[in-house]
């Protein structure tokens, strides 16, 4: 998308969009509206919320004080029963140097009677989880493995569904040391 140098939105943001006519309408999560022409890709205008106000013109006089964040996701399905996603994100923050990645992939099968999956994340020292879909700051490995069998026995009237099941979660610091889990 290009914008004109009044409005210039950051990357890495997530947004949502509307097409109406020959206007795209797209929402980001900084909070501003934006609309582009759809046939050119130039910004049109944007609008500001007021509580965003009081701190425009210091975002507009100095860029510094915003943190950015970028970020790929995917999901692909094979089959019935199998599922795969992963994310990767990495953030610039002013003051915070190091290793600012932080990525994940989980592989997931279900049917009607299993539901297992397998799941790594890597956050790395600086990352900033200030983007909002992390719980805990940077500088962790997070491990999660699942299964769990379905069991549904129609003659069991007293009982619509057993599932018996075992996971293992744990955090652990990047130098392998082991923080928690369950």
């Amino acid at each position: 998308m290009r914008a004109s140098s009044r409005h210039k939105p950051r990357t890495g943001l997530d947004f949502r969009q509307v097409r109406k006519g020959s206007k795209l309408y797209v929402a980001t999560n900084d909070g501003y509206l934006h609309a582009v022409d759809s046939a050119s890709g130039v910004e049109q205008w944007a609008f500001v919320p007021k509580e965003l106000l009081p701190r425009l013109k210091q975002l507009l006089a100095n860029p510094a004080v915003s943190n950015r964040t970028y970020g790929l996701d995917g999901r692909i399905g094979l089959g019935e029963s199998w599922t795969f996603d992963w994310w990767g994100s990495k953030t610039e923050t002013p003051g915070k140097s190091g290793d600012d990645f932080a990525y994940s992939a989980r592989a997931g099968y279900q049917t009607g009677n299993w539901n297992n999956g397998i799941r790594f994340v890597q956050v790395g020292d600086a990352f900033n989880p200030e983007v909002g879909f992390l719980n805990r700051s940077g500088g962790y490995r997070f491990y999660d493995i699942n299964f769990m069998r379905l069991v549904r026995v129609p003659e069991w009237k007293w009982l619509k569904q057993w599932n018996p099941h075992t996971s293992f979660r744990g955090y652990y610091g990047l130098d392998g040391y082991y923080s928690s889990g369950q």
